[in-house]
Order: C-alpha cells, then structure tokens, then sequence
C-alpha cells in the first residue's frame, strides 16, 4: 500500500491507532491499540496486531511519548443514530437528541445513501483523556 500523504500525518515514524472503550459511569474500560511504520515515501513498512491496555500510562509506555496518536471512542456514553432526513448540521443533532447543548459535545456524522449517521460523546469526558495525553507530551 502507499500513502503518498501521511508523511504529513506526523513527525515520528510510528501512527498508533488506538480504541478507547467506554465501560460503566464512562470510565474507561479497555484501551485497543495498535500501530505502524511506514518510510518516507509513505508505504507501510510494519504493522503490528492490536493489543489490549487498561488505562493512558500503559499506552505511552508501550508506544512511546514519540508516536503520533489517533483515537476513536467507543462503548457506553458514545450515542450513534441513524437520522433518515435533515435540513442541516444542526438539525441532525437536534434529532439525534432534542434540546441537546452542542457546546458540551462532540459529534462525528457519516452519511450514506439513506441518510446519515451520527455519533456523539460528552466533551468532559474526551477532553479529561485527551489533556492525560497532552501531559505526556504526545501528540494526538
């Protein structure tokens, strides 16, 4: 595979793709990760399987403070929907969950043939994981 792009992506040669699986009282239940390599001319020289972590540490001490870091959220207190019609960004959230405050959440659409799909998660919660990682100096 080449990637003429991702020299763009990072710094480091290492992208580490994490999942952050969200348990009861969205505390964190499982951390997925895995990552790869590639050279400058944006082919992947290795990649390497998913493994299993339990909290942010674990991750920077396996990976490294170096590697480039791409999260996604999943599990409880992520909300996806599908929305079959819409007349705007905002109205797609508003159906999604009605009288919701936008400014405390984060929200990623999709869309299909049929509509589209969004997802959502509380800031707080986002924000708290992404400022542990800032405290390593890694970039996310």
């Amino acid at each position: 595979m080449n990637f003429p792009g991702i020299n763009k992506l990072s710094k480091s040669k290492t992208v580490v793709s994490l999942e952050i699986v969200f348990g009861e009282g969205n505390s964190i239940k499982e951390i997925r990760s895995g990552f790869f390599s590639y050279s400058l001319s944006g082919k992947f020289k290795e990649v390497i399987p998913l493994s299993k972590q339990v909290n942010i540490e674990e991750v920077i001490e396996k990976h490294g403070v170096d590697s480039a870091y791409v999260i996604t959220f999943s599990g409880k207190g992520v909300i996806t929907k599908k929305i079959p019609e819409y007349k705007s960004d905002l109205d797609i959230v508003s159906q999604a969950i009605p009288n919701l405050s936008i400014d405390d959440y984060y929200f990623y659409t999709l869309s299909d043939k049929i509509g589209i799909w969004i997802s959502l998660t509380s800031r707080r919660e986002i924000d708290d994981i992404l400022k542990q990682f800032k405290g390593f100096k890694t970039r996310v």
